[in-house]
């Protein structure tokens, strides 16, 4: 192991095929306070350079077996990246000798025999000179923030670890490293607080990887070096492994260094990287490719769960090519009117009936074929289009569910997956008030999606923006629930209407235990939550029977339709799915809600909340003429207002116990005395109490449940009667 021995002074390294002269030299700089170090040829202080870093060489010119030039150009061969000054002892003053010495890389002469005084002023000179040198050499080839080698002097480093591994047949290793998440820290804690973490991520490289950095080692062959490319990008130069799978031990050692916590300000963070690792000469014959080819692999790494390694392959570099064929199109798609909606329908697994529909978008390019918004949306995420994007899909959704409302379609709801990038946009909410006023759209029929990440990374914002969402009226749904990083406390704060089962966990439902529990366990927490549920990618009857059996509200998928065309889906609109068909209810079994109240607001309220629901809505302001409505219709939900005139509410649903007592009672009051209220909970066994001003969420949530306590009603019945005749 290379030592740099600490003085004041300095280092010397004297060579001289002449004893007498390494002697003066010796006690000359010795008595000044330096640490000299003496050999007696060329070849024995290269052995010497191997085991110690010099200040400076004193190097005589004229030696047997190997001159001072072949030493110079050897040193110089050897370690370009070092400030080392060579001061030349010559005898020789020849313009031929000093031109040719400063040409193989000496620094300064000086004459033989020389004088003690002017030795030692040459010396303090030229040191003087180094160290001011050195200090310029750091400034450009290391990290002001880490200390670690910046991209410049890992360039370097590369390309002669690359030269040297060509000539003797080694093998290098090249390890891109990238912190997962690291922007988030800059975000929440401040950019004190990143700097912070990229120095002590740059202290456990340090650590983790063998030898020292080339300020303080110097070898034949170069040691491991650990660089800062810039931002959160650090890079390990591996130059003496004997084959491409010891890479991968170091790359599991740096997964495991940085897995532990980090201290920042007060704040324990936790930070993982992706590595992507080339291996030359197996994946490339140059440095720039090498670099290139373990910066791809990172990438392969980043979209393959992160905090993992990666080594390149040939299919890597395809797919990097592919990726910059869609980078380059995707930014003509809009001018070329390549983008579409499809839209799948959603039914209500209730009642069969269609409640909503979602907008999916669809590129056609010309060059590429049909592509994937599984490939294309992180291009654009990283390219900055995605903000467009996701414009146009919301005003192009928002437009086109007008256009089925003038048609006189219902379709419930239209719902729009919206990107973290766009949706933390400062002026979003304003940008949806627009689309929404521009189209003439209302704005309960519009469904906002966004995944649960967005909880995570930037709560306060997103609760800011799901309130003001709320206030104008857009339903707020949380895509692929489950799939992230759940957590609970956030779903009782935010005004969240829907919960969205992922397709991971429907696919296996009825035959992998884990995922029938995981969407069991979803619909329990959506009901005890107030929110609905829906289930994507049901393709089944299966499937759909166990996700009716545990009350599972809507659900989405091939079983009803594949995502169509928009005139695809007018036309369903207009016709009915064929799908649908067989899962109606009978229309003497359909599910039946009967509103009773003299104010017509609150009725055309009720109606608003319930559009889409998939029930038959009877209202009534003449609380005498709703008895009229029993005789016709079998009606299991029946909600009255309190204070009405002829017959008060609590008349109402008293007589209706005894007339229907299998219907569900709802009270709706906003002004009434508790007595009157305990004697109408008495006397007509409500199911439940709603004070008004009551809101659509609320009501639907509260119409959900009575209809689940009529089903549970009905078939206890149903089994007690079936006790009783056995």
């Amino acid at each position: 192991m290379l030592e740099k021995r600490q003085t004041s002074h300095g280092n010397i390294l004297v060579v001289d095929a002449q004893q007498t002269t390494r002697s003066v030299a010796y006690t000359t700089l010795s008595q000044a306070g330096y640490i000299v170090e003496e050999a007696g040829s060329g070849h024995g202080a290269l052995a010497i350079l191997e085991q110690l870093l010099p200040d400076l060489v004193i190097l005589d010119l004229r030696m047997a077996e190997m001159d001072g030039y072949a030493v110079c150009a050897t040193i110089r061969e050897r370690y370009p990246s070092h400030v080392l000054p060579i001061l030349m002892m010559t005898d020789a003053e020849d313009e031929e000798s000093i031109s040719r010495a400063y040409e193989v890389g000496a620094t300064d002469f000086i004459s033989k025999p020389f004088k003690r005084v002017l030795l030692h002023q040459r010396v303090r000179y030229i040191l003087r000179a180094q160290r001011a040198e050195q200090k310029n050499h750091k400034l450009a080839y290391f990290d002001s923030l880490t200390g670690l080698h910046n991209r410049a002097s890992f360039g370097d480093r590369l390309m002669q670890s690359v030269a040297i591994a060509n000539r003797y047949g080694r093998v290098v290793a090249l390890l891109f490293i990238d912190l997962d998440n690291f922007k988030r820290v800059n975000d929440t804690l401040g950019h004190v607080a990143g700097d912070q973490l990229l120095k002590e991520v740059a202290n456990r490289l340090r650590q983790t990887i063998r030898g020292t950095d080339t300020i303080s080692r110097v070898e034949t062959q170069p040691s491991q070096l650990v660089a800062r490319m810039g931002g959160d990008e650090f890079t390990v130069l591996l130059p003496e492994i004997s084959c491409g799978e010891n890479a991968a031990t170091v790359a599991m050692r740096i997964l495991s260094s940085l897995s532990a916590p980090f201290d920042l300000v007060g704040n324990e963070v936790y930070i993982t990287p992706s590595i992507g690792i080339s291996v030359y000469p197996e994946d490339a014959q140059d440095g720039d490719s090498l670099l290139q080819h373990a910066d791809g692999a990172m990438y392969f790494a980043k979209r393959n769960g992160k905090n993992v390694y990666h080594f390149y392959d040939d299919s890597m570099n395809e797919e990097a090519h592919r990726r910059l064929e869609v980078d380059k199109y995707l930014r003509l798609a809009f001018d070329r009117a390549e983008f579409t909606l499809n839209y799948q329908p959603q039914m209500n697994a209730r009642t069969g009936q269609l409640c909503g529909t979602e907008a999916l978008l669809r590129w056609h390019n010309a060059e590429l074929g049909i592509v994937s918004p599984g490939e294309f949306i992180p291009v654009a995420e990283e390219n900055g289009l995605i903000v467009k994007i996701g414009e146009w899909v919301l005003r192009e959704a928002c437009r086109q569910g007008s256009a089925w409302l003038a048609s006189g379609l219902v379709f419930g709801r239209i719902a729009v997956n919206v990107s973290a990038v766009q949706f933390k946009q400062r002026h979003f909410v304003e940008f949806v008030v627009d689309a929404l006023a521009t189209s003439g759209l209302e704005a309960h029929l519009l469904e906002i999606e966004i995944t649960e990440g967005l909880m995570l990374n930037d709560s306060e914002g997103t609760v800011r923006t799901l309130e003001a969402l709320n206030d104008i009226g857009v339903q707020m749904a949380i895509d692929d629930f489950g799939t992230g990083y759940s957590c609970l406390n956030y779903l009782k704060r935010l005004p969240i209407d829907r919960l969205k089962i992922d397709q991971s966990f429907v696919t296996e439902i009825t035959s992998d235990p884990s995922d029938a529990a995981i969407a069991s366990a979803i619909i329990s927490l959506a009901d005890s939550l107030d929110l609905d549920v829906i289930a994507e990618g049901v393709e089944t009857d299966k499937q759909l029977r166990f996700l009716q059996s545990k009350g599972c509200n809507e659900i989405q998928g091939y079983l009803l339709s594949r995502p169509i065309a928009a005139a695809e889906m007018t036309a369903m609109l207009c016709d009915g799915p064929p799908s649908l068909a067989s899962m109606h209810r009978d229309r003497n079994h359909e599910r039946t809600v009967l509103f009773v109240d003299d104010d017509p607001e609150i009725i055309t309220l009720c109606k608003h909340a319930l559009n889409g629901e998939g029930y038959r809505i009877l209202t009534v302001s003449d609380p005498g003429k709703a008895f009229d409505l029993f005789v016709q219709y079998q009606i299991h939900v029946v909600v009255a207002d309190y204070a009405m005139p002829n017959i008060t509410g609590d008349d109402l649903l008293s007589r209706v116990s005894r007339l229907s007592p299998d219907t569900i009672r709802i009270m709706l009051s906003g002004n009434s005395d508790m007595q009157s209220l305990i004697a109408t909970v008495n006397t007509s066994a409500l199911f439940q109490f709603l004070e008004k001003p009551v809101s659509a969420k609320q009501l639907r949530g509260v119409i959900r449940k009575a209809f689940t306590a009529y089903d549970r009603q009905h078939v206890a019945s149903r089994n007690a009667s079936a006790i009783e005749v056995a």
